[in-house]
């Protein structure tokens, strides 16, 4: 059965215009509301996740194209989400 699971992704047209500001505050606010959240970086960056998981006390992971296959980014994402939460994106270097 496959089953639908609420997802954000926050992206921008360039790197420096605050997207992981944005995604921290969003992370935070979830989670004083009580939300169940994943988060993941998409792209080549490995320090995002690290404010990430300070905003959610839980750790953030990193889906990078570079470094995983489609079926191995696909997997990272499935087994990693909020089952009855909302999974949160943020995309590395624009669109």
């Amino acid at each position: 059965m496959k089953v639908n699971r609420p997802r954000l992704m926050l992206a921008a047209p360039r790197s420096g215009s605050g997207k992981t500001t944005v995604t921290c505050a969003l992370l935070g606010a979830l989670r004083m509301r009580g939300g169940r959240v994943a988060s993941f970086k998409c792209g080549p960056d490995y320090i995002d996740p690290m404010f990430h998981r300070s905003a959610l006390g839980v750790p953030s992971f990193n889906l990078d194209p570079f470094l995983l296959e489609p079926p191995e980014l696909r997997r990272t994402l499935a087994s990693h989400r909020q089952e009855d939460g909302v999974t949160e994106l943020e995309r590395a270097m624009g669109y």
